[in-house]
């Protein structure tokens, strides 16, 4: 959508503007920093959850991680090299705001993604 063609550096949702949130929104952009109201962030970040775990092998690390195998093993499984398993786990657990391999496991289980 427009995130991705345009990149804004700012968006809000008139239902989310509040004098408060306005200014702080102006002074971010001003800075040069992004600034997205809560609803865009909460939206930008299911549109981001689904496009990352509609990914296979986002899924199959999931899956081997949810089977005890050790990031260290599913290079000769998943067909990446180790850092890139890394760096995708890096970010399904940034997605699911967990810290351990377990917590995000238990995290893509209820959210059904394996």
């Amino acid at each position: 959508g427009i995130v991705k063609k345009v990149r804004p550096q700012s968006m809000i949702i008139k239902s989310d503007v509040c004098p408060n949130r306005l200014l702080d929104g102006i002074f971010k952009v001003l800075n040069d920093e992004i600034f997205y109201s809560p609803s865009v962030d909460r939206v930008l970040r299911e549109i981001w959850s689904k496009e990352l775990m509609i990914n296979d092998t986002n899924r199959e690390i999931l899956l081997y991680l949810s089977k005890g195998y050790r990031i260290q093993d599913m290079e000769k499984v998943v067909f990446l090299s180790l850092s890139a398993i890394k760096r995708r786990i890096a970010q399904m657990k940034e997605l699911f705001e967990v810290s351990e391999d377990s917590s995000l496991v238990k995290a893509a289980r209820i959210q059904g993604f394996i």
